[in-house]
């Protein structure tokens, strides 16, 4: 059982050697003194907390791929081929199929019966496809207590209708593993279907592909993503590891130059596999690794290296990083530790811009109609419901009654700084006068809209809306 106090003053982060005990002392090896932990224990910026607020802007495009609930829609290659052959119309359905371990590992060349969201009636005008299933997974089904998947056997188990209203119209989208030791993400075409265990988000654009592939994010999902296994084995959560991460606002021509990285580093990838089999992209990365970390390469290292240009494929990393930083703004390199304190800064100034209608869409032709139909008036102000009995005397004099605290961070956000607008407000009396609230996520928030100088401390642990941002 780990037990934090409660509110403290300040928190030590002791980092000790893994060693047996020696007269109940252990060996330390680092201690720092910070304001607070987080709650995993972690000192950096509270990515955790950040991560559980999504940003409108990214909504709508990620999703996992279709979880089939049996094998029985997988073809074989030969199978497929033949089956392509002998009638052009299946070419509505069979589609190639991937999942996490052929994008880590190389594909196995599989396809996939996708009658989608087709009635039995439609399904059923693929009479040769509709008998395969029928066959196939129709028994199995019978069994399932799940009515839906009992009752329309002939789709998968979870159809994803999100993710194909998003994929309609794009010649390619982006891949990753959910789980897996190396984080990358790949270029997939469109009549490719995603397993359940591969996460897509539905965007064509190189500048997505490469802005994700980069350190700066890597830092950032290892962080908020969680963990699986006995191998502690990084798992890509889509909420806190994508929703909740804020691109950067870049010029026409950085984003030129990160989308031109992102295609390079994709294409030199396939070319390595076209090349040889083994260059996986589990063992490419892992060569990757250890150039890093100046590590030896084993022989199997070396060929995989050789074959693969491992070093370039750094090197464009390398490069991507730097291009991907200055679309920040940011100097490079930097630690991790400073890269989330900057996007944990940067996510809840986006949030705070989402409440008053700023929404820098990833998508905007595809998610602005969909998901900010009622929040496209940029110079739409939020309003505050506040109730207006009982009141509350500040010292200043100013009347304000008590309000419920919002649930989401943008309400929060949005409420607190409405708050230092109309009179300067302590720590203490926005939790009095906030029903529900607490006081290390007032304190948080506040502290957050200081550090982008939205308010300033007026003296007396008390903030007010700093001059010209009202």
């Amino acid at each position: 059982m780990t037990v934090i106090a409660k509110n403290p003053g300040s928190a030590r982060l002791v980092t000790v050697e893994k060693v047996e005990r020696v007269r109940g002392e252990v060996p330390v090896v680092r201690e720092i003194r910070v304001r607070a932990l987080n709650e995993d224990l972690s000192a950096h910026a509270d990515v955790a907390g950040a991560a559980r607020v999504p940003l409108r802007a990214n909504a709508g495009l990620m999703s996992f791929g279709f979880m089939l609930n049996g094998p029985g829609f997988i073809l074989e290659p030969t199978e497929a081929e033949l089956l392509l052959a002998s009638d052009e119309a299946h070419r509505e359905v069979i589609r190639r199929y991937r999942n996490g371990r052929d994008l880590a590992q190389g594909a196995r060349g599989v396809y996939l019966i996708d009658f989608g969201l087709r009635t039995e009636e439609e399904a059923r005008r693929y009479p040769v496809l509709f008998d395969i299933v029928r066959t196939r997974v129709k028994p199995a089904r019978d069994a399932v207590r799940d009515t839906p998947s009992r009752e329309r056997w002939w789709q998968f188990a979870r159809t994803r209708g999100d993710l194909r209203d998003a994929l309609r119209g794009l010649t390619r989208y982006i891949g990753t593993v959910e789980t897996a030791r190396h984080r990358f993400f790949t270029f997939l075409e469109a009549d490719i279907a995603p397993d359940h265990m591969v996460v897509a988000l539905a965007s064509s654009d190189a500048f997505h592909l490469g802005v994700l592939s980069s350190s700066i994010h890597v830092t950032w999902a290892l962080t908020a993503g969680g963990r699986m296994g006995v191998r502690d084995t990084p798992r890509y959560n889509k909420g806190p590891c994508f929703e909740a991460f804020p691109f950067p606002d870049a010029s026409h021509d950085q984003r030129s130059r990160v989308a031109d990285l992102g295609e390079r580093i994709d294409v030199h990838r396939r070319d390595a596999q076209a090349r040889d089999t083994g260059a996986t992209m589990t063992a490419m990365y892992h060569v990757v690794e250890k150039l890093r970390a100046g590590t030896a390469l084993s022989p199997a290292d070396r060929r995989i290296h050789d074959v693969a240009a491992c070093s370039v494929l750094r090197e464009l990393h390398d490069e991507l990083d730097a291009a991907v930083a200055e679309a920040y703004g940011w100097s490079w390199p930097e630690p991790p530790a400073l890269i989330l304190e900057r996007l944990v800064a940067l996510h809840d100034r986006r949030v705070e811009e989402e409440a008053v209608g700023t929404i820098r869409w990833l998508r905007p032709e595809y998610q602005r109609p969909r998901f900010g139909v009622e929040v496209d008036d940029a110079n739409a102000a939020p309003t505050l419901d506040l109730p207006t009995t009982p009141t509350t005397v500040t010292g200043a004099g100013a009347v304000i009654a008590p309000a419920p605290w919002p649930s989401d961070a943008i309400g929060q956000i949005t409420v607190l700084r409405s708050m230092a607008a109309m009179t300067p407000v302590s720590i203490e009396e926005a939790v009095q006068r906030l029903v529900g609230a607490k006081r290390d996520i007032v304190h948080r928030h506040l502290e957050t809209l200081a550090m982008l100088g939205e308010v300033r401390d007026v003296g007396g642990g008390r903030y007010a809306v700093a001059s010209g941002t009202i």
